[in-house]
């Protein structure tokens, strides 16, 4: 996955373990599922070591000196932003079109962070918001953290584009191109018809859901059968369901030169592939027809000539970035903050106005109780005054004085570990692909994997014949070994080298060791 490719650009003071050896422990450590340096505490220390090629491994303090000291390397930016680049040059297909999605990281210290929204919790706490851009598939490529949350349309603007235009996805010479470059997908949070425009301009389409109520309902005859094409971290499944398109009328919220259309769809049988032994499964039935009442999931794309089965399966796919949060939270930690230290807030960055918030907070509780009072005594509400407060609802954070100052999330130390959650997963995903087409349940591939990092194995390093054999102990079961072999297979054929040795690895399962 690349972890190694660019290390040089890493520079660590001189000491024990090097830039090298705390990439390769990170990586280890996150498909072991020890998801931070606290519970190396818990791990023998020697092992680790072994596999690190010294003496020992590190300490949790040792660890978490050096990876702040690689947090703060002039060349993190460089390193993420090639790592970044080069997965997208592996897959070209996958990339032409991203999910975007914000991910809220919460802070549960004495800090005074920015509060946002966590839609998981259903509150708002203090926390940094981090976007994610991941490819089709739900592949991760990008991960940019924020202590200030401007909404999704203003960080797809600013923020998004300009980071995947450096990673050569957009033309450079700002020509737009007859066909879209580039296909953004994201959920409701960032419908924004100006956000259209501007970026059809630029040669991006959007494929997201539509905001608002549903003034026309279309008849059942408008909708014909297809068949919607998915794509999962596994590969690609299908769905059938019910489909009706139309142009967005013109003039509409969207005029000015980007033609829009609705589609409006609903999914009734999944496609499951086959089962055990080659047979085939029973579908699952996952919705059914919208009842005369119900609302008609109704979606919108600028992209000219995607056809409407594509963009459905475009935006449903999008669940695979929502489940690659879930999974990196478990199994990496992706909600594990890095370090417990804060810093402050840029103040150049506007916040909103505490007083503001008070006295809104207030407003709106006491028009609550007239509302409840009025309704009671049937009297009619009065109508809004129409001048404005004069209290700025924003002001500048170097504005704020005492227990009001904000801090927030250090971004680097997070930026490197996310990274390193990233390639943990990709790495993991490449190797999925290679199991599950020989496992019974290649849904449950994962979980063999992930046994597989925790299984015991001997090192045995040959200097006369240039290799290094690492043989593993057999798994729970048969079936498991017999899964395993073509990922071992797959190893072998790479004939890679153990980091900084001359040694070939050659993996090797006990039961078929000479």
């Amino acid at each position: 996955a690349g972890l190694l490719r660019h290390a040089a650009l890493l520079e660590l003071p001189r000491g024990f373990y090097d830039a090298r050896a705390v990439l390769l422990l990170w990586a280890f450590l996150l498909l072991a599922r020890v998801r931070n340096a606290e519970r190396l505490a818990r791990q023998p220390p020697g092992d680790w070591g072994g596999l690190l090629g010294l003496d020992r491994g590190p300490c949790p303090r040792t660890l978490r000196r050096r990876t702040a000291q690689l947090a703060d390397a002039p060349g993190l930016p460089d390193w993420i932003a090639r790592l970044s680049a080069d997965w997208c040059r592996e897959d070209p297909d996958t990339v032409a079109t991203l999910f975007v999605d914000s991910h809220v990281l919460a802070y549960t210290g004495g800090g005074h962070l920015p509060k946002h929204f966590s839609p998981r919790n259903q509150a708002a706490l203090p926390a940094a918001v981090q976007y994610w851009v991941n490819a089709l598939g739900g592949a991760p490529l990008l991960c940019l953290h924020r202590g200030i949350d401007n909404g999704m349309v203003s960080e797809i603007f600013h923020g998004i584009v300009p980071a995947v235009r450096r990673l050569g996805l957009l033309p450079e010479d700002g020509r737009v191109p007859d066909q879209p470059a580039l296909t953004l997908v994201f959920d409701r949070a960032g419908w924004s018809p100006e956000l259209f425009r501007q970026l059809a301009r630029r040669g991006i389409a959007v494929v997201t859901w539509i905001q608002g109520p549903q003034l026309e309902r279309w008849p059942d005859e408008d909708f014909r059968a297809a068949t919607v094409p998915l794509r999962t971290p596994g590969g690609f499944s299908a769905a059938q369901g019910r489909l009706a398109e139309r142009p967005r009328p013109d003039p509409g919220p969207l005029e000015g030169g980007c033609r829009a259309r609705e589609i409006r769809c609903w999914m009734t049988v999944r496609l499951r592939g086959t089962g055990q032994r080659g047979r085939p499964r029973r579908p699952r039935q996952l919705a059914g027809r919208p009842a005369p009442d119900h609302r008609q999931p109704a979606l919108l794309t600028t992209h000219p000539s995607l056809p409407a089965e594509t963009a459905i399966g475009q935006l449903r796919s999008r669940w695979s970035q929502e489940n690659y949060f879930q999974y990196a939270r478990q199994e990496f930690g992706l909600d594990t903050l890095s370090q417990h230290s804060l810093e402050d807030l840029d103040p150049d960055a506007w916040v909103v106005n505490p007083a503001w918030r008070s006295i809104n907070r207030r407003l709106r509780s006491l028009r609550s109780r007239e509302g409840t009072l009025r309704r009671q005594l049937a009297v009619p509400l009065p109508k809004q005054p129409t001048d404005k407060q004069r209290l700025e609802a924003t002001e500048r954070a170097d504005e704020l004085e005492g227990a009001e100052r904000l801090q927030t999330l250090p971004a680097a130390q997070q930026q490197l570990l996310n990274t390193l959650r990233m390639l943990a997963y990709r790495a993991e995903t490449a190797m999925l692909s290679i199991v599950a087409p020989h496992h019974d349940n290649p849904e449950a591939a994962r979980v063999l994997l992930q046994s597989l990092f925790r299984t015991s194995a001997s090192l045995r390093p040959d200097e006369r014949a240039g290799t290094l054999t690492v043989t593993l102990m057999p798994q729970s079961n048969a079936a498991r070994d017999r899964a395993l072999a073509p990922l071992l297979e797959t190893l072998n054929a790479a004939a890679a080298q153990y980091p900084g040795t001359n040694l070939r690895l050659v993996f090797e399962s006990l039961h078929q060791a000479p």
